[in-house]
């Protein structure tokens, strides 16, 4: 059976609040200082984001209709006029098998609730979504905003004396108490996954909409 292909488009909700940013920068500076080859690993403060649905878009067809499927998703939502997703991060930090360092935010259904319906929207589109917000790659992990995430080496490199191959709780645990504050989702943008950045570093945007 062949493997799924990995997807090279998704949905995000950027977390581009004041509060947010410095508590990663203090949380990034924090651990540096213990490990310094931890720096790498962190997410620029640019990029960071929560991931609602990740997709698989091979042509120019069918990113235009992906791009169609979030427009009409924002004119839908805000004809309903929903009362505003107000996110917070209350749990503290985690990780994913010592590798991923990430927040996970409240109210998870609602959060997931949205990322359901924007699913929907898609495939009624005829778009692969590669990964549902219920088992979100990598496997185990829900809907979260990823601070640091340490990758595996590639085949035949040995690590280093500095090199940083796992993220354990012993080390995040002694991180000083962090405010990161609320986060408001008034707006989605579809972002390709490649290298590619915008002029104010965040990944390059295809489409954005309003929710209210």
């Amino acid at each position: 059976m062949p493997r799924p292909r990995r997807p090279n488009h998704f949905v995000a909700i950027r977390l581009l609040e004041k509060e947010f940013r410095q508590a990663s920068v203090q949380i990034r500076d924090y651990l540096t200082r213990l490990v310094s080859g931890l720096a790498e690993h962190f997410v620029p403060v640019e990029t960071l984001h929560i991931s609602l649905c990740l997709l698989r878009l091979d042509t120019q067809a069918d990113v235009q209709r992906a791009r169609d499927a979030l427009q009409e998703f924002g004119f839908n939502n805000r004809r309903l006029l929903p009362p505003p997703l107000v996110l917070s991060f209350p749990h503290g930090l985690r990780d994913f098998k010592s590798t991923v360092l990430y927040l996970q935010p409240e109210p998870l259904a609602r959060l997931h609730a949205l990322a359901r319906s924007l699913e929907r929207a898609f495939k009624d589109k005829g778009l692969s979504v590669t990964c549902p917000s219920e088992n979100l790659c990598p496997k185990g992990i829900k809907l979260h905003a990823t601070l640091a995430k340490v990758r595996k080496l590639p085949k035949g490199t040995e690590a280093g004396s500095q090199t940083v191959q796992c993220i354990p709780e012993e080390l995040y645990s002694q991180a000083p108490a962090a405010d990161f504050g609320c986060q408001v989702v008034d707006t989605l943008e579809l972002c390709s996954t490649g290298k590619a950045r915008g002029c104010d570093g965040f990944y390059n945007t295809l489409a954005a909409i309003r929710l209210h």
